[in-house]
């Protein structure tokens, strides 16, 4: 037996196709439309400054006197392994630098050397001003003195000394090599 089915109009297959490519365009170009513009970086390119010198104290007070009988006070190197920290807000690499945020200041060390040299050779800087605090750590040190004996008489002796230099704010630009001399009294 054969059976007939009534006729079915075929249906449009480039309908079926069109039309789930018509949702993506659509939501695409919404998803598009409410996308914010991203802001322009305020980053601040970053280059880098130097600090060297050379730390001196008087250490030896027996070698003040020159030939003619004049006081001068001679300057000796501080004792290798004197510490020198250099200190930056990092509020001065941000050009708008946000109230809410703890900043927290970046430190570079540098040791003195037995030549009495020291130096910071990468501080971070950039075409405006960075300021950089220079802290010097005391140091104690047994300086070579006179005293006068029961007799009177001018001997050499020692006397322990703490040797202190106040901070120092200097303000470094990028591509700057600074020479910071120092000088430590008791």
């Amino acid at each position: 037996m054969i059976r007939l089915e009534p006729h079915k109009p075929k249906t449009n297959t480039m309908k079926k196709f069109l039309l789930p490519i018509a949702v993506l365009i659509l939501g695409g170009s919404i998803s598009i439309s409410s996308c914010k513009k991203e802001e322009e970086s305020t980053d601040i390119v970053v280059s880098y400054a130097s600090i060297t010198g050379m730390a001196y104290a008087n250490t030896n007070e027996t070698n003040d006197t020159l030939a003619n009988g004049a006081s001068s006070m001679q300057y000796e190197l501080v004792p290798s392994g004197t510490t020198i920290i250099a200190v930056v807000n990092p509020q001065d690499y941000t050009s708008n630098p946000d109230a809410q945020v703890n900043y927290e200041n970046i430190s570079y060390q540098a040791t003195v050397g037995a030549d009495g040299s020291y130096s910071f050779d990468t501080i971070a800087a950039y075409a405006n001003s960075v300021n950089v605090t220079i802290n010097y750590a005391d140091f104690a040190y047994n300086t070579i003195d006179y005293t006068v004996d029961n007799t009177g008489a001018q001997v050499k002796s020692s006397t322990r000394h703490v040797y202190v230099k106040a901070d120092e704010n200097i303000t470094l630009v990028a591509n700057d090599a600074r020479v910071v001399d120092v000088n430590y009294a008791y």
